[in-house]
């Protein structure tokens, strides 16, 4: 049987009114952010192919242009909700992105904090980046790739500006934020 998509976090959730045309959901741009809970992201000229099936949906081949600058690309990605929570993995790459207070404020809590605290600004990619969230929000996050940087200035005890240089690793987020 099929089931409805569980869209987190809860007050993210909202009723779909759709048009269908010919077997497409005709579903505007903003209403699909608010309920993936990306409104905070302004996207334009998103576009990607969706496949839904009970339990799950995949996501391929997907790209927008960030308002702000830059783009965002997603090879695959595939949501699962049969089981309590949320189970993504999405694969793809983000170009052209900076630190603005509404990306770090979408950030998980910890990630949020130490950013704040270190004053981070300037701009970066994220090349081969794979993203996990798990269960139910807040979320276990697992981020991994490369995060070229660009321009980023930040405060250790003393303030550095126009840093250069490229971060690779992983980073798994409790959900707690531990």
């Amino acid at each position: 049987s099929w089931q409805t998509p569980r869209f987190p976090p809860a007050t993210n959730r909202t009723n779909l009114r759709r048009t269908v045309e010919g077997g497409v959901w005709r579903i505007p741009l903003e209403v699909q952010q608010r309920a993936m809970g990306i409104d905070w992201m302004p996207l334009r000229s998103l576009s990607g192919t969706l496949h839904v099936a009970p339990g799950h949906c995949t996501l391929s081949h997907a790209a927008a242009q960030v308002a702000t600058g830059g783009s965002l690309e997603l090879q695959a990605g595939q949501v699962r909700w049969d089981a309590p929570g949320l189970d993504a993995e999405f694969s793809g790459a983000a170009r052209g992105l900076s630190f603005t207070p509404e990306l770090i404020a979408a950030l998980p809590e910890s990630v949020r904090a130490l950013l704040k605290r270190l004053a981070v600004r300037g701009g970066f990619d994220a090349l081969n980046a794979k993203v996990h969230l798990q269960g139910e929000s807040p979320y276990r996050w697992l981020i991994e790739g490369q995060f070229p940087l660009r321009d980023v200035g930040l405060r250790i005890g003393l303030e550095l500006t126009e840093l250069r240089g490229q971060l690779a690793g992983a980073f798994n987020l409790g959900a707690n934020g531990d």
